[in-house]
């Protein structure tokens, strides 16, 4: 059996005028992977199994022979946190709520603001005329 870009190739070698022999050789060697001989040369070979697949197999073998250590991350903090730290983390947040609020207050004043330094400049233009 060969394989081949564009198609498989099969074989089989026969006595001269036996084709019947070499059918039967054939049909019995793509069902049962024997030739039926009882001598040495009848090898049980595997399938034209891709160099891919054999890779696979023998890594899954392989890993189940390992016995895996099952991972627990462990979480250490880097440095210990000083006694002032959540006093001061409370004090932060609560002024990004207050930041944001602010935030919120002059975007709505943005517009009569835009209004206003408009009209002065309007009244500046006049006045250097």
């Amino acid at each position: 059996m060969t394989r081949g870009r564009d198609a498989n190739t099969a074989l089989v070698i026969a006595k001269a005028g036996s084709g019947s022999e070499a059918t039967d050789t054939l049909a019995r060697i793509l069902a049962t992977g024997r030739t039926g001989r009882t001598d040495r040369t009848d090898r049980t070979d595997r399938t034209d199994t891709p160099a891919t697949t054999h890779r696979r197999h023998l890594a899954d073998r392989h890993l189940a022979d390992r016995q895996p250590r099952p991972r627990t991350p462990t979480m250490r903090p880097r440095a210990d946190r000083p006694d002032w730290f959540p006093t001061r983390q409370h004090e932060l947040r609560t002024r990004v709520g207050d930041i944001g609020s602010a935030l919120i207050r002059l975007a709505a004043q943005r517009p009569d603001l835009e209004h206003a330094v408009a009209r002065a400049v309007e009244t500046h233009r006049q006045a250097l005329c």
